[in-house]
């Protein structure tokens, strides 16, 4: 009976440092898998911080060319006017008014 008693202590010692291995693996394993997302949610992260300056350099492009475009627009307007301006001065540079005072 001493000789099983032993025996079974020496089984029960085995099996404990094999589930002490089992543990620290575990504990390797979740600290790997806590690195991973940590890392993959600075990857997500930045990811969604790259494509918001994108969009915001389409809107800037689009804003740009719409600038662009009124820019444009205003100047052919202020050159009209002042061609309506210059057609209601005489050729001398004198104003309607003018004409109509003499």
């Amino acid at each position: 009976q001493y000789l099983e008693l032993q025996a079974t202590i020496a089984q029960q010692a085995e099996e404990q440092s094999a589930l002490e291995e089992d543990v620290v693996v575990a504990r390797r394993q979740a600290q790997e898998a806590q690195e991973q997302t940590v890392a993959l949610r600075q990857t997500v992260s930045e990811r969604a911080a790259w494509q918001a300056q994108e969009a915001l350099a389409r809107d800037r492009q689009t804003l740009d060319l719409t600038l662009a475009k009124l820019t444009v627009r205003a100047e052919a307007a202020e050159a009209r006017l002042q061609q309506e301006g210059a057609s209601l001065r005489g050729g001398d540079g004198s104003s309607l008014d003018d004409h109509r005072a003499a």
